[in-house]
């Protein structure tokens, strides 16, 4: 392909030769183009060399045309080359690429987002059957566990009773002064401004008690004191009669109010 520049008349007073008044490094360009001789002779060309090339310039016109300055050094280029293409395309489209990528990071976060929100609330839509299932025995374990400790207490107030009947008995065989400790304390909770007052025991309890009254009196003053035998009084307890009333200080007795209270208390709960 031949590549040739437009010849046009220069100005008036220039010489119509393209070497004569071009600047030197126009001659230089063009010598290095052509091939010629430093003094605008043609140099020996190797016309195999431009078979093959496919290509020639027309040095002379071509650059009195970039001298008179209707060609530049860009048009020289070739137009139809692929890279040359490729080149200003890429020059061109630096800001758009940018935009694009821009919007594509942004659409990008928005999906993540968007994924990350609905499987957050699918998830939980999956876990709340398990959650609603576990909260379920959890009510299910504390009844449970209530009506259990319900049926024990009920079940265990009995033998509570019992245990401790038998070791208040047990301990009024083994301590002869239990009965004497347990009248005086009743006899403290009473009006101290009483007359008369009787005090049943159990009959092994009679004479242990009659001692101790005889050498240190229950109340001081004159105060009238009995002392009586009543096997219905279990041992190391007592009964008071006074005036105004009965003090029943039975172990029996005792031991039915902390059931009546055991009792009152699961009902409570």
């Amino acid at each position: 392909m031949i590549i040739k520049g437009r010849k046009k008349p220069g100005p008036k007073g220039r010489g119509s030769g393209a070497g004569a008044s071009q600047p030197q490094a126009i001659r230089d360009l063009s010598q290095s183009l052509t091939g010629t001789a430093p003094h605008g002779t043609m140099a020996p060309t190797d016309s195999h060399h431009q078979a093959r090339s496919g290509w020639h310039i027309d040095a002379d016109e071509t650059l009195s045309d970039l001298y008179d300055g209707d060609l530049t050094i860009e048009d020289l280029a070739l137009p139809d080359d692929p890279a040359h293409r490729s080149d200003r395309r890429q020059s061109l489209e630096p800001d758009d690429d940018i935009a694009l990528i821009s919007k594509a990071r942004q659409e990008a976060l928005a999906i993540r987002e968007q994924a990350q929100h609905e499987g957050f609330e699918e998830g939980l839509a999956m876990a709340q059957p398990v959650l609603d299932e576990c909260r379920q025995h959890i009510e299910t374990f504390f009844s449970a566990r209530q009506t259990a400790l319900e049926k024990a207490s009920h079940d265990l107030a009995p033998i509570i009773l019992e245990v401790v009947g038998q070791v208040l008995q047990m301990e009024a065989r083994c301590d002869e002064e239990l009965v004497v400790h347990m009248v005086k304390r009743t006899i403290q909770q009473l009006d101290k401004n009483q007359k008369r007052l009787t005090v049943k025991v159990n009959p092994q309890d009679l004479e242990t008690l009659e001692n101790e009254f005889n050498q240190h009196p229950p109340l001081k003053g004159s105060v009238e004191w009995y002392v009586e035998a009543d096997a219905t009084v279990d041992p190391g307890s007592c009964m008071v009669e006074t005036e105004s009333g009965v003090v029943d200080a039975r172990f029996s007795t005792q031991i039915e109010t902390l059931g009546k209270l055991l009792l009152t208390a699961r009902d409570d709960d």
